[in-house]
């Protein structure tokens, strides 16, 4: 008898430590997140009517950047739908170039670059896949980001010769679109900093579908980057 009741209270203290440990490991459906990226900046022309070599030789990538905030729904585990709010500055800049004299184009004054900034906010809807149990794992991305550019801006950095230095801030001279939509995809790690916190570190990739600018040219601006971000489960 006495056997019975210990038998008994070993289940009783079993299947309290069992239930107690089913809650600490409870499937969290949302996950907050921020995160930021350096992005390395370009664009893409093409024409039907006039070359755009000389473009090419004049442009150069510049670096920009993204950075935000998302919400994560886990439908599963491993999958896992997010929305959520960027700010990104994308765009190209150019080769040093000389500077002439207004009203005497021979006279070289300096030298200078050319920048071009494109200043959008992006709402990302994106679908994440995780691969693996471990505390290091592999997760992949593929979305969608609507983006409203806020402002462009064209600025010209120059040298003059005398080693003095002066930065334009210049006007549009197209006009440009002010919505964009931008196809993303990145693959990465998803590292367990413990039960409620993760760190994520993903190469990324986005192209505009849309033309920046209104022009005999069509220009698509794209960029890749490093994106890195922390999220905790709620």
């Amino acid at each position: 008898m006495k056997s019975l009741r210990i038998t008994l209270l070993f289940i009783v203290l079993s299947s309290s430590a069992i239930a107690k440990d089913s809650t600490t490991v409870e499937f969290k459906r949302f996950a907050l997140g921020i995160h930021g990226s350096p992005d390395y900046c370009f664009r893409s022309l093409s024409s039907i009517v006039y070359s755009t070599l000389w473009r090419d030789a004049f442009e150069k990538p510049m670096l920009g950047y993204t950075g935000g905030i998302d919400l994560s729904y886990f439908i599963k585990k491993q999958f896992a739908v997010s929305l959520g709010v960027n700010y990104s500055q994308k765009g190209y800049g150019s080769h040093e170039i000389n500077i002439a004299y207004a009203y005497s184009p021979e006279t070289i004054i300096g030298t200078g670059k050319y920048r071009y900034n494109y200043n959008y906010i992006e709402i990302p809807v994106k679908a994440n896949f995780v691969f693996g149990k471990n505390k290091i794992r592999f997760i992949t991305s593929l979305g969608a980001s609507p983006a409203f550019m806020l402002y462009q801006r064209t600025n010209l950095k120059i040298k003059y010769i005398d080693d003095t230095r002066e930065n334009k801030k210049g006007k549009p001279n197209y006009i440009y679109n002010p919505f964009n939509l931008f196809l993303n995809g990145s693959i990465g790690i998803d590292c367990k900093l413990g039960k409620k916190m993760g760190l994520r570190i993903e190469p990324t990739y986005s192209y505009g579908l849309f033309e920046t600018i209104n022009a005999s040219y069509s220009e698509h601006l794209w960029n890749a980057g490093l994106n890195i971000g922390c999220y905790i489960k709620l």
